[in-house]
């Protein structure tokens, strides 16, 4: 027993003493391998030291640097600041420079404006001084032309009355009297000497308490030439005197002669060398024009056109005055002076051939190197006022 007890003890000596030594070879083990750990991190901790070391270098020269930027941009933040100044300093001053220019702009032109102002109301108020002169002497004027009318126009209708007295009863009597011989104070040959429109006024003044039959005959007695050729082609289609009298118009004055008179009111001109008188030529074309209806004109523009048949600075007189009555046209005429309505007109009629174009108020003479044409409509003078053409 004592035998097997020492043999235990001896196997568990050994085990112990093998266990010991697995423990001990482990445990330098585990030794060598933390020393080689602790090199490990020595390294690793030099490493970092010097990577520190490093960012500490670069960071304090970043710093510098920063250091150095920062004092440039001082100074250029210094000198921006300077340049700000100077330019406030200048604005100012050319601000203050542009104030005063502006006022004295200003004052100069208000000065201007009060200087033309004053200048205008004395020249507006010397001309309507002027014109409201001219205006008392045209009415005054015009007064005593309508009371001369008047009495002439009374005179003639009396002359016309005792005519009618003595002419009347034996037409209305049953034909006692031939009609051959009735003495027609107004004839109508064709347009080129006398308007149809007026005729037919005259006629109808003169013979209005007449019937319709007697009228027609008698008419006929006041007709010639172109007239009375025209009279024998419709009096078979006439029945009553208003219907002869709307012929006679549609025939002699139709669109194309109207035109004419339109024709000759743009673009007429008087003419010095004519017997007739300014204000007998001006009443001549006034009456022509004034019974166009297929071309209306007003009063005032037909005026102003009459004026240019007298010359520029007439017509200036014309358009200044504002004239819109036909009267107070002949008054100012009849007023202009004919020095300078003759000198005008002669100035705008003799031109040279190639200079007239197509105005149909000239023609070329064979025998004068220059003359003027007469619009073939406007009345020619009677024996005893006409004096021929004087050269000019």
């Amino acid at each position: 027993m004592s035998k097997k007890g020492e043999k235990r003890d001896g196997s568990n000596e050994m085990e112990s003493a093998e266990k010991f030594s697995s423990l001990e070879s482990l445990i330098k083990q585990m030794a060598t391998d933390q020393a080689k750990q602790m090199n490990l991190l020595n390294q690793n901790f030099e490493r970092v030291n010097y990577e520190v070391l490093s960012m500490k270098d670069t960071l304090t020269e970043n710093n510098d640097m920063v250091r150095g930027n920062t004092d440039q941009i001082i100074k250029v933040t210094k000198v921006v600041e300077d340049l700000e100044q100077e330019l406030a300093v200048e604005r100012k001053k050319r601000e203050k420079g542009f104030d005063m220019l502006y006022m004295n702009m200003k004052t100069s032109v208000e000065e201007q404006k009060h200087y033309i102002k004053n200048q205008t109301e004395e020249l507006s108020n010397n001309i309507l001084t002027k014109i409201q002169n001219h205006i008392a002497v045209i009415e005054d004027n015009r007064n005593e032309w309508t009371k001369e009318c008047d009495g002439k126009l009374e005179d003639i209708d009396q002359r016309i009355n005792r005519i009618e007295l003595r002419e009347l009863p034996s037409v209305q009597g049953g034909g006692a009297m031939d009609l051959c011989n009735i003495k027609c104070r107004v004839r109508f040959v064709d347009t080129q000497k006398q308007n149809p429109i007026e005729f037919l006024k005259e006629f109808e003044r003169k013979y209005k308490s007449l019937s319709d039959k007697i009228k027609i005959e008698i008419f006929e007695q006041h007709l010639d030439g172109r007239g009375m050729a025209w009279f024998q082609l419709v009096i078979d289609k006439i029945k009553t005197f208003d219907e002869l009298k709307q012929k006679f118009i549609n025939y002699f004055w139709d669109d194309v002669e109207q035109g004419k008179a339109v024709e000759l009111l743009q673009t007429g001109r008087f003419d010095v060398s004519d017997a007739r008188k300014a204000d007998e030529y001006a009443m001549i074309v006034y009456q022509m024009c004034k019974n166009v209806d297929k071309f209306p004109i007003s009063e005032t523009k037909m005026l102003q056109l009459i004026a240019k048949h007298f010359g520029n600075t007439f017509t200036q007189a014309v358009v200044v005055q504002g004239i819109q009555n036909f009267e107070i046209f002949l008054k100012v005429l009849n007023g202009f002076p004919l020095e300078t309505i003759h000198r005008e007109c002669r100035r705008s009629e003799y031109k040279p051939f190639n200079e007239r174009t197509s105005n149909p108020r000239y023609q070329q003479n064979g025998n004068q190197q220059y003359s003027r044409h007469k619009p073939q409509w406007l009345p020619s003078d009677n024996a005893e006022g006409a004096k021929g053409s004087k050269n000019e």
